[in-house]
């Protein structure tokens, strides 16, 4: 029941886990749009879910790393979810959520998300066990994924950022 938002911006919902780039955090710390849009989300259940969300597709301020295309459309990259009725789960849902269990570990791997979203440490610790050698292997042998993704991706980063 706020009062419309600041400076006409459009509300957008999005993800309470974000990768932001320190240009993004500077913009948010420094621009004072983005602090009214704070103060004004102050009331708001869950802001998380709609301030980032709402800068990122902001059309009337230049913000770095923003999004060009539709909100409803944007690729998500930073948390991967299985969600109960859009994807497939190995083991059990949890408030919609799968918890992840080995038999989903083919299908996160060949995810391009940074994190993963969820394990339970109690159930299925092979999994996370698992993964985690995955990574440190990866790491180990100095083997780089393929970026071609990434640098196709509909936002306003220079794609020279991403250095193989």
């Amino acid at each position: 029941m706020n009062s419309p938002p600041p400076h006409g911006f459009r509300i957008v919902k999005g993800s309470a886990y974000n990768t932001l780039s320190r240009a993004f955090v500077e913009m948010v710390l420094r621009h004072p749009w983005a602090q009214d849009l704070i103060s004004w989300s102050r009331d708001v259940e869950s802001p998380d879910e709609y301030v980032w969300a709402t800068l990122h597709h902001a059309s009337d301020m230049v913000v770095p790393g923003s999004f060009i295309g539709v909100p409803e459309n944007k690729p998500w990259l930073t948390s991967y979810t299985a969600w109960q009725g859009l994807s497939k789960c190995a083991s059990m849902f949890v408030r919609w959520i799968c918890i992840f269990s080995p038999g989903d570990l083919p299908r996160l791997i060949s995810q391009p998300h940074f994190f993963a979203n969820k394990f339970y440490i109690d159930h299925h610790p092979a999994a996370l066990h698992c993964l985690d050698q995955y990574v440190y292997n990866l790491t180990v042998s100095g083997t780089v994924r393929g970026l071609d993704y990434y640098r196709t991706l509909p936002f306003l980063v220079p794609y020279d950022d991403f250095d193989e």
